[in-house]
């Protein structure tokens, strides 16, 4: 119900004009003197003040008018005279005061005026409240908002667009702003035309300049102002920075590419490695039955080098896609880091120095030494080629770090991390390059002198510790290389005898793998080091073999990737028969084991092709060696920790 207020020192007039008043529905209140009149205003709030000019103690009605304008913009006075005159109504009008009215005053002029004054404040208020709210909008808005006249003038600005655009309010009102890049300038100015022309100019994606020049990504919404009438008066800009959400769907796609990649380089692998298990076992034995005098033996040895050389790029390969089948154990790797520049340093010219800054109190991490070496080496060796025609410095250090909350710019979870830096003086990399470092065979290296694998493998090492990488490169000035590895407390390892004796007592292992060729090369090896095989090339020959005579093998040697029954359904199946057989599990692709505890407890020994003969000996004494099952069993149920891979 709208509120009048009535001040009038007549007391007959304040009461007929409450009686008027309310009963045109009105809620009404009568004071006599402006004081009061002042005490009401200041603590409630009227659509319409019906005001006496001259009231009692010379106090002049204007005076009150005043103040209203001060205390409630939406209460439209209505000043009344029993002595109007032409200069009283202009100062009236002075200070807009909704109606002049000469008394005595009509019930139907009063009630008609006081609907029209209760009409205008209602306007004002929602006038008023709909104001508030777009400047509510206008500033609180995490987009950049402007508004330009047409000739591109910011008129308006929010606190967003400076925030994003890194300019000053002063330094762009009134001004055209300098943030569109020489090749859009076309694409926006026939834009601007396409809208005042009334043309619909949907949102798009584009680039936009910052105060000291950098590019970030954005999507622009524009709008043409009108006026009344319809003219065209200013353009409206509500730019959204996408540049974080650009860059994290980059990294997702970069992460699906490696990921499939990955798998690609896994399978290769596969067939790879059983490929090289012929070439090495067959030279292997060549080697063993050649007299030390024969012109041919340093082809074989030349041979098996070459062939060692091919193993360690497949393992290269199997860590890049994050399936490289390393035992990880608690390690502290500043001595690994100390060991790995020592053999760098031999290799470095002296145009190349070192530093480092490495301590030896920094915790400990889970991960395989080997790879840690690796890492270090492929890292460094970048460096290398990044400085080798000018020389300059690398820069090693390593420190403990804690993260109290998620890092969403390396997707790293909070706690405590290792951060090893590598950086050099070289000539550093732009965008572009920084883009497909890490993919595999991207190199920026004459032909001949790279594989492309180095920083594709660092990579493939680190997400396979759970850690992260970030790389950050200036063109002329060197680039730095972060890597966390989540730290681990420090944990009490057992130190393993190594076994020496390598060859068997005519025990009998059953053998069994889908290719025929690695079944003959294993069996010939086997049969080398002193033990009696029965080989197989499926799993159900070797379970239907092992179901007849049970009690005749010590050990079961497995293929895992074969048709029909896989090595560990062949482990399972056996184990019903016999729970107390050795297994060993030898695989061409050390792939994450998807079987259960149960299944993964059966196995002694899991053991990755190429495998030489020493290698192969050793396992097979480790998986013989009596209470070597119950032992694994125990520590399984104990909670000890053993790394299964497939």
């Amino acid at each position: 119900m709208p509120r009048i207020l009535v001040v009038d020192d007549e007391e007959n007039i304040r009461f007929s004009f409450k009686h008027f008043l309310t009963a045109a529905g009105y809620e009404v209140v009568t004071v006599t003197h402006p004081i009061d009149a002042r005490a009401i205003l200041s603590a409630n709030e009227f659509d319409v003040a019906i005001i006496d000019r001259i009231l009692s103690d010379g106090q002049n009605g204007i005076d009150l008018v005043k103040y209203i304008r001060a205390v409630q913009p939406f209460c439209e006075p209505v000043l009344m005279s029993g002595y109007p005159s032409f200069s009283s109504a202009a100062e009236t009008l002075q200070f807009e005061t909704f109606a002049y009215l000469a008394k005595p005053v009509k019930q139907e002029k009063l009630c008609r005026v006081v609907a029209e004054a209760v009409h205008k404040s209602k306007a004002k208020k929602n006038s008023g409240h709909f104001k508030s709210v777009l400047q509510s909008i206008f500033h609180s808005s995490p987009n950049a908002i402007a508004i330009c006249d047409l000739s591109g003038r910011a008129r308006f600005v929010n606190p967003s667009f400076t925030r994003i655009f890194g300019y000053d309010k002063k330094e762009v009102i009134g001004k055209h702003i300098d943030y569109i890049p020489a090749w859009d300038q076309q694409k926006t100015e026939s834009e601007i035309a396409d809208l005042r022309m009334e043309k619909f100019v949907p949102e798009r994606e584009t680039q936009r300049l910052t105060k000291n020049g950098q590019l970030i990504d954005v999507t622009i919404n524009q709008s043409v102002c009108r006026d009344s009438q319809g003219k065209a008066t200013d353009i409206l800009f509500i730019i959204r920075d996408v540049t974080d959400k650009r860059e994290i769907e980059k990294q997702f796609q970069h992460a699906q590419k490696m990921e499939a990649i990955g798998i690609l380089a896994g399978g290769i692998a596969h067939d790879f490695n059983n490929i090289l298990m012929l070439m090495l076992g067959r030279a292997e034995l060549a080697l063993m039955d050649m007299p030390e005098d024969s012109p041919a033996r340093k082809n074989l040895e030349t041979i098996l080098k070459a062939g060692k050389r091919a193993r360690d790029l497949t393992r290269q390969i199997l860590a890049f896609s994050r399936k490289a089948g390393h035992a990880k154990k608690p390690v502290q790797i500043s001595l690994i880091i100390k060991e790995s520049l020592k053999l760098l340093e031999a290799g470095l010219p002296d145009s190349i120095e070192i530093k480092q800054n490495i301590s030896t109190n920094c915790g400990t991490i889970l991960a395989d030494p080997t790879l840690i070496h690796q890492l270090i080496m492929n890292l460094c060796t970048n460096a290398y080629h990044s400085m080798r025609e000018k020389g300059g410095v690398i820069e090693i250090n390593m420190q403990d770090v804690d993260f109290e909350s998620r890092d969403s710019r390396i997707d790293l979870a909070p706690g405590p991390y290792l951060q090893l830096t590598v950086s050099d003086t070289g000539h550093g990399m732009d965008k572009d390059t920084m883009d497909h470092i890490f993919e595999p065979y991207f190199t920026t290296k004459a032909v001949g002198e790279g594989t492309g694998l180095g920083l594709s493998v660092v990579h493939g090492v680190i997400k396979s510790h759970g850690g992260a990488i970030t790389v950050t490169s200036e063109v002329g000035k060197g680039s730095t290389f972060q890597v966390y590895f989540p730290k681990i407390k420090n944990v009490l390892t057992k130190k393993t005898k190594t076994v020496e004796a390598v060859c068997g007592d005519k025990e009998n292992i059953l053998f069994v793998d889908d290719e025929a060729e690695i079944v003959l090369v294993m069996q010939q090896m086997l049969e080398h080091l002193g033990y009696t095989v029965t080989a197989r090339t499926n799993g159900m020959e070797a379970l239907e073999a092992f179901q007849a005579h049970p009690d005749k093998y010590d050990l079961l040697i497995t293929d895992q990737s074969m048709p029909g029954m896989t090595g560990l359904r062949l482990a399972e199946e056996v184990t019903r028969i016999r729970a107390d057989i050795p297994i060993i599990h030898l695989t061409g692709v050390c792939e994450q084991t998807t079987a259960g505890d149960a299944t993964k407890k059966i196995i002694s020994e899991s053991i990755s092709k190429p495998v030489n003969m020493e290698e192969l000996g050793k396992a097979i004494r480790r998986a013989l060696k009596p209470g070597r099952r119950s032992t694994n069993n125990e520590s399984k149920q104990q909670g000890g920790e053993k790394q299964w891979i497939n």
